[in-house]
């Protein structure tokens, strides 16, 4: 796949029981700054530089670096540990403080204004075919029906928590995540 948008559709737009596509940012899994294939029990340890371990896109160049992650890809198997690192988006978004910077000089901008409230997920999914629809139109949105997961993290600021509403209708809360808040002067906005 290649890079895709989409602000996502309006629920109330959408007709009683239709599938609606959240809002996403979509990148190729080649689009990752620098990938590391382990055998298991050899995996790197996260907490230290990783620099000279793997195959990092800038030390292959473009074509090189996708040609080598396209093979990795081929031959995935749950023998191997596979450590992704994404920094390039790090000099324009600022997690901790929930901004977008560096992309007009001297302004910080509210990662919301973007993406709508936190939480944000990074994710890596396959995307099933798309569907035709009436008149013979493929429906491209990346819908979650579609997708197939192989990782999903839900990413949120100290400074920019979401609602825990907002979380308990993803399903991210649990009873215990919440007495456990509760228990320790958790915010319930």
């Amino acid at each position: 796949g290649e890079f895709y948008f989409s602000r996502g559709d309006d629920p109330e737009e959408a007709a009683e029981g239709e599938e609606v596509e959240p809002p996403c940012v979509v990148m190729p899994l080649w689009a990752v700054d620098q990938f590391i294939l382990s055998e298991l029990g050899e995996e790197p340890d996260l907490r230290g530089d990783l620099g000279d371990l793997g195959t990092r896109r800038t030390d292959l160049g473009m074509v090189a670096y996708m040609k080598s992650m396209r093979e990795m890809l081929s031959d995935m198997s749950t023998d191997k540990v596979y450590t992704f690192s994404f920094w390039g988006a790090s000099r324009f978004v600022d997690v901790n403080l929930w901004k977008v910077v560096g992309v007009v000089p001297g302004h910080k901008v509210d990662i919301c204004n973007f993406i709508g409230d936190p939480p944000i997920y990074t994710v890596i999914y396959e995307l099933g075919d798309a569907a035709e629809q009436e008149a013979g139109a493929v429906d491209h949105r990346h819908l979650a029906s579609r997708k197939l997961y192989y990782f999903k993290v839900a990413l949120w600021s100290a400074l920019r928590p979401p609602k825990l509403e907002a979380l308990r209708q993803r399903g991210i809360l649990d009873e215990n995540f919440e007495a456990d808040e509760a228990n320790h002067g958790g915010a319930d906005n």
